[in-house]
């Protein structure tokens, strides 16, 4: 079955091992009843007449990966201008990303973008929070063509940005403006706002006392953003942003101050750090110790597909590799932590509350490990192994709302 070609709600996963719970207990020899799209009981568990049978042995149930932040619509545009800054590259008006998409047709970027959403649901990820900065009808047409689309929450955006000379006026959204965005907002899951430096104060003001549904902002992502905003009005992007917008969670914050990551803690419920994409534009690596050390939530998400593929074993390894090299202590964000950041952390953010990983009463959303491969047969970790030598390829089957949406070759089911 490829990806994209969804299968029934109703399984019955027999004798597997299984990260539990949002602490992934690991469970082995574990049967898990999926009805109606959600986990019915876990344990021993007894098949109910119709559902289908998995064969587990061998395999590792985990959460299913959630990309917590990913820029979908510039899936065209793969790999183009490599080597530019971030500010030439995506700025919302005059980077490379908007122009260059202003002349592909309709049907290469959908054709793209669903590409990218099958590579995605490969790689075992349910779940992924899509900053989508144009009109939802590319969304539309996107969701009319492939139903894997059922793992995107989007968010969506006003479409006007501000100078700075408005920003230094403190100029807001006219009316027509602000009732325009609302009738728009409606289509969406959420709001996204590009950065702090895109919006007065008072427009931030505005935006977060109509919004509906989920809603995040970019904030630190460099030098020069942290310092315009200080140019600007006297205050950083986080002071900013938290004490107008009032946003669900933050991205980046890779130039996050002390004093940033205090007033995140006590005002936003999560952070979401993209390491990869920072470290390809060049702007710095997240601090991700010291976020996960101020109680804020922290998941992980892979940024532009133009940049980078939205593969979260990739992102995990990154992750975990930088943290502790940036904290120089080997025992900083350790792979169960890591995993966490990539599946119930995330889950949590869509959610607007905490994770609950695999446990019964839960939505099915669930990624199949094959650990009978080269890469992870014989290890004594299976934490580390997941991080650090897992790919999409070791995915089996990836599961959303009790759905099979990708079965791998190695993946048996009982007649």
């Amino acid at each position: 079955m490829r990806a994209g070609a969804p299968d029934g709600n109703d399984l019955f996963i027999r004798d597997a091992a299984v990260m539990l719970g949002a602490g992934l207990e690991l469970r082995q020899a574990t049967n898990i009843s999926i009805l109606d799209g959600k986990i019915s009981e876990i344990g021993a568990a007894r098949r109910t007449g119709g559902q289908r049978i998995l064969t587990g042995k061998g395999l590792l149930v985990i959460p299913g990966l959630v990309n917590a932040h990913i820029h979908l619509n510039d899936a065209p545009l793969k790999d183009a201008g490599h080597g530019k800054s971030l500010d030439e590259l995506v700025h919302p008006v005059t980077g490379l990303k908007a122009t260059g998409l202003r002349s592909l047709s309709t049907a290469e970027r959908v054709r793209r973008m669903s590409g990218a959403l099958d590579e995605m649901v490969r790689g075992g990820i349910t779940g992924a929070v899509d900053f989508h900065e144009e009109d939802i009808s590319i969304i539309e047409r996107l969701r009319r063509v492939n139903r894997n689309s059922e793992i995107l929450t989007v968010l969506g955006r006003p479409q006007r940005y501000f100078s700075d000379s408005d920003i230094s006026l403190n100029t807001g959204f006219e009316e027509d403006e602000i009732v325009t965005f609302d009738r728009q907002q409606r289509k969406f899951d959420g709001v996204c706002l590009s950065g702090a430096n895109e919006y007065s104060d008072r427009a931030m003001e505005q935006i977060g006392a109509m919004r509906k549904g989920l809603s995040g902002i970019h904030a630190a992502e460099s030098a020069g953003t942290v310092e315009r905003s200080l140019r600007m009005t006297g205050e950083t992007e986080v002071e900013r942003i938290s004490a107008r917008l009032r946003p669900d969670f933050l991205v980046h914050m890779t130039k996050a101050t002390e004093s940033d990551i205090d007033v995140a803690a006590k005002s936003v419920c999560g952070v979401v750090c993209c390491p990869r994409s920072n470290a390809i534009f060049g702007v710095g690596i997240p601090p991700i110790s010291r976020l996960a050390a101020s109680g804020l939530e922290i998941a992980l998400g892979t940024d532009n597909v133009m940049v980078n593929s939205p593969d979260m074993f990739r992102e995990m390894d990154f992750a975990a590799r930088i943290a502790r090299s940036s904290a120089l202590d080997v025992l900083s964000v350790q792979a169960r932590e890591t995993i966490r950041m990539a599946t119930v952390n995330g889950e949590g953010i869509i959610a607007r509350g905490e994770g609950r990983g695999i446990v019964e009463g839960a939505k099915a959303d669930i990624a199949i490990i094959g650990m009978h491969g080269v890469r992870l047969s014989g290890t004594h970790d299976v934490y580390s192994a997941l991080v650090h030598r897992a790919g999409p390829g070791d995915v089996m089957g990836t599961v959303k709302s009790g759905r099979l949406l990708f079965r791998g070759r190695g993946l048996r089911m009982e007649k």
